[in-house]
């Protein structure tokens, strides 16, 4: 402990009569000490602990470390679904029934289906092959995005020609080179855009 004055607070010379404040001030001071090892473990478990909380109490049918993986695994499925919640997706449409509502649900998910089998396809092929691909901006990428795949795609055009009564669609000879190769990464190949019959070519 130190008794120390107190600085003033107005500018220019103190009065003659005027006392000095002064101030206690406490200083801790450790002579010794050492860590605590039993405090810090428990500590550590206690920060690297969350709680699961499951219906499924039979561990034979779901064990803790599966429970743990499907609760880790949640966040890839909210990450597809933040898509659909994009407020340019949903702001402008106006539905009248339930049943409505419901069927576009419906196709909202099976599109997200389809977008996250585009994105696994494609990355698995490029991993598996040791390739890139050059998209758009001149990105190389090795894990290109659902996103990154679709507007490449967009370069995709097909040519609709009414014929004698009949609707012929073809496409140019100049296709984007990039958005081609992604279509043989899925196992197809571009005849799709203008096929009835489809046939995947990995399988």
């Amino acid at each position: 402990m130190s008794d120390q004055p107190i600085k003033r607070k107005k500018r220019g010379r103190p009065k003659k009569d005027e006392q000095t404040k002064r101030e206690q001030i406490y200083q801790i001071q450790l002579e010794s000490f050492e860590k605590d090892h039993d405090f810090i473990e428990n500590k550590k478990r206690m920060l690297s602990t969350f709680v699961l909380i499951t219906n499924k109490l039979d561990e034979e049918t779901l064990s803790n470390q599966e429970v743990l993986r499907v609760y880790k695994g949640q966040s890839a499925a909210e990450t597809r679904f933040r898509l659909i919640k994009d407020s340019q997706m949903i702001d402008a449409i106006y539905l009248k029934t339930p049943e409505r509502v419901e069927a576009l649900g419906i196709v909202y998910v099976m599109a997200l289906l389809i977008y996250g089998i585009l994105e696994y396809r494609v990355r698995k092929e490029l991993k598996e092959k040791n390739l890139s691909l050059i998209l758009k901006g001149k990105r190389k990428l090795y894990q290109p995005t659902g996103q990154a795949l679709l507007e490449q795609l967009e370069d995709i055009t097909v040519i609709l020609i009414n014929q004698n009564r009949q609707k012929l669609r073809l496409l140019p000879d100049n296709i984007d080179s990039q958005a081609k190769k992604i279509i043989e990464l899925c196992g197809y190949d571009v005849s799709i855009y203008v096929s009835k019959n489809v046939e995947n070519k990995g399988e």
